[in-house]
């Protein structure tokens, strides 16, 4: 491979989120909505109650958190919150959903492996609690690492009801 496309592998650690971190996990998640182009009066509207909501499901272990180290710095974060759902045919043994969030890398550390290992993280812990099926919204700068590791597209549609 030329050097020019090498993929640059970065030396990361990951560790999990704890209440402590739900500061560091919004702060990425704000980061992302904007990256994304979201309005910043809604992102700022949003952040207050979401850090205290995710306080509070990293303590009650709802939502699962990681964060990937490099240097000594929060370079990445992935959330898989933990829905039940009721036994359905594309889950039937079990009644709860992993759905995948705000997973976020630092523009500088991309393409270094760090998105995948976050990933990796997310569907591993989800096996381990017997779960079967899982979801995610991707942006379009996510959708091909997701799409690279088996992520079918759906066929979900949205309605907003305010």
């Amino acid at each position: 491979m030329p050097a020019a496309t090498a993929r640059r592998e970065v030396k990361a650690s990951l560790r999990r989120a704890g209440p402590a971190d739900a500061t560091l996990l919004a702060d990425h998640r704000d980061t992302m909505f904007a990256a994304s182009g979201v309005d910043p009066a809604a992102i700022a509207e949003a952040s207050g109650p979401y850090r205290a909501w995710l306080a509070a499901a990293l303590a009650d272990g709802t939502y699962l958190g990681w964060i990937a180290e490099a240097d000594g710095a929060g370079v990445g974060s992935i959330g898989l919150w933990l829905l039940p759902w009721p036994h359905h045919p594309k889950h039937p043994a079990t009644n709860v959903r992993g759905y995948v969030t705000n997973m976020w890398v630092v523009p500088a550390q991309r393409r270094k492996g760090i998105g995948r290992m976050l990933v990796q993280q997310a569907v591993a812990a989800a096996r381990v609690r017997g779960i079967t099926w899982m979801a995610l919204h991707a942006t379009d700068d996510g959708a091909a690492l997701y799409r690279a590791m088996g992520w079918k597209a759906g066929n979900e549609m949205v309605l907003k009801l305010s």
